[in-house]
């Protein structure tokens, strides 16, 4: 569902998409339909782009670790910081 949603890239420009909830019966039909059919075309659905935010973060709400494991958390907080000493 991840890739499928950054691939696609719809909704990025919509401001408040993940602070907005979808509706809760239209997130359920999301999950449903995905957790069936991991290729099910999302955007086949009558929704709005807000439910199928909400269902992304419930994905990642229900993962059992972080979706960064925390031993590659502090190399890439040590990336990210030297980050404007690489460019400049």
């Amino acid at each position: 569902m991840v890739q499928r949603v950054l691939d696609k890239g719809t909704g990025l420009t919509i401001e408040g998409i993940y602070r907005k909830p979808g509706k809760a019966v239209d997130v359920e039909d999301v999950i449903n339909k995905v957790d069936k059919d991991p290729n099910f075309p999302i955007g086949s659905l009558s929704i709005n782009v807000h439910a199928v935010a909400s269902a992304f973060k419930q994905f990642f709400h229900a993962l059992s670790g972080p979706f960064i494991p925390y031993k590659v958390q502090t190399d890439l907080i040590k990336k990210f910081n030297d980050l404007p000493r690489m460019i400049h």
